[in-house]
Order: structure tokens, then C-alpha cells, then sequence
């Protein structure tokens, strides 16, 4: 692994990086799908379309069931209400059968009293992002968040990873973005930093080496050293 050393801040991804979360995006795809009396679909394909957001994810869930292209799924007349049933069910779905990945709690315990700053930047929507910090005990890690309704543009825009970059006082070359898709790879390039990334995740069943991050880690003690604090 590359050590990319000194870091003062460290950015997170949500799901598939500090969360696995997509247990429980399946409950909430597939209750929609039955309120809609359309066939549902199993959790690993799911999970491949997981990481752009709730209209994303949906459109690519529509897309799959009716079945028709990704463009037309807007023009189904049931479209605007299937995305607010699968608000209404995520909502009550998220911190239902999400779970923390081994080893994350440890390394933000470490990370923290090494006096590194941390933030979420994060394609879920501010809602369910919360949610789910809260139900697995994370929420006082991070002082700042970006979620997927917080700006315009989301990753890889690197709009967010600006806004936060900003809030801590912390210059890209002082920081690391640490994630599990291309779209985090894609969105650390895009705004000047380093990137780790976690090869739990989900990227679309693509294996997240092929993105060129600065460095994979399979488990999160892996983390320690590469920050460096392990000496």
C-alpha cells in the first residue's frame, strides 16, 4: 500500500464505506416494487446501483422492472409517486439492517485522538445520511457533513469536498478522501486529493482497484498505518 503522509483531515463516503447499508436499500426498493405490483429484484443487483443517490438508484431499480430504458423511466406516469412511496419506505427502513464494517469504529477512535479532523460527504440525502450516522453511533465523529441534497451538484462533483475542505480550515494536500467507488476515485481526482479506498463496498461489481485509487485497504486496521499512526 502507498502511505500519502502527512494528513490533518479525512473525508468518508457513507455506504459501502463506513456502512453497509444495502440490506436495507433492498427492503425499501422491493416494498416499493410490491406497492407498484412490480416483480422485486434481488439484493445484489441492488446493491451494483447503489452510491448516486435516491433518483438515481431508483431510476436505475425502474429501469430493471418495467423494463424500459433509464431515459424513459420519467415519462411512467406512476414515476413522481414511486419515488415518494420509496422515500416513505427507505425512511423507515434506514438503521433497520444496516451495520457498521468491521473495524470502523476503532479506526474513527483513532483518527480522533491523532487530532485529525473528519467529515461525511455523501450521495444519500440528508434525511436518511443522519439516520443512519445516529443508528450506528457515528454522528459525533463528524462535525461536517455533505449529503446529497446539501448542494446542487453531488459527487464527483467535487463541490462538496470544497465546502468541507473550507469548513476545517484544511487544504486538499493536507487530506485524504477515503471511499469504495469509482465515483469517490472520480470525485477525490476532481477536487485534488489523495484517495483510499475500501474493497467492501459497492462499485458496481467492479473490483475497486480498477479506479487507480492511491490505495486499497480490505479491512479497516488497515487505515492506522496508512495515516501513519501506527508508530
Amino acid at each position: 500500500m502507498t502511505r500519502l503522509l502527512p494528513i490533518r483531515a479525512a473525508l468518508f463516503d457513507l455506504d459501502g464505506t463506513l456502512v453497509e447499508s444495502g440490506p436495507e436499500i433492498a427492503d425499501a426498493v422491493n416494498d416499493t416494487l410490491r406497492d407498484f405490483a412490480l416483480v422485486p429484484i434481488d439484493n445484489r443487483t441492488i446493491e451494483g446501483w447503489v452510491g448516486h443517490g435516491a433518483v438515481d438508484l431508483l431510476t436505475s431499480v425502474l429501469s430493471h422492472a418495467l423494463p424500459c430504458e433509464r431515459s424513459a423511466v420519467v415519462q411512467w406516469p406512476a414515476y413522481n409517486e414511486a419515488m415518494a412511496v420509496f422515500r416513505q419506505h427507505y425512511a423507515a427502513q434506514t438503521g433497520t439492517r444496516n451495520r457498521l464494517y468491521d473495524g470502523v469504529t476503532a479506526c474513527l477512535d483513532r483518527l480522533r485522538a491523532a487530532d485529525i479532523a473528519m467529515a461525511v460527504v455523501t450521495n444519500k440525502d440528508t434525511a436518511f445520511a443522519e439516520k443512519a450516522l445516529e443508528a450506528n453511533g457515528l454522528s459525533d465523529f463528524f462535525a461536517v457533513r455533505v449529503c446529497g441534497d446539501t448542494l446542487p451538484s453531488r459527487k464527483p462533483d467535487p463541490s462538496g469536498v470544497v465546502r468541507v475542505l473550507s469548513a476545517l480550515g484544511v487544504r486538499a494536500s493536507d487530506a485524504v478522501f477515503i471511499g469504495d467507488s469509482h465515483v469517490d476515485v472520480e470525485t477525490a481526482r476532481n477536487a485534488g486529493l489523495p484517495v483510499w479506498a475500501f474493497s467492501g463496498g459497492y462499485n458496481r461489481g467492479v473490483p475497486i482497484r480498477e479506479a487507480a485509487p492511491d490505495a486499497v485497504f480490505d479491512h479497516w486496521s488497515e487505515v492506522v498505518p496508512l495515516a501513519g499512526l501506527d508508530r
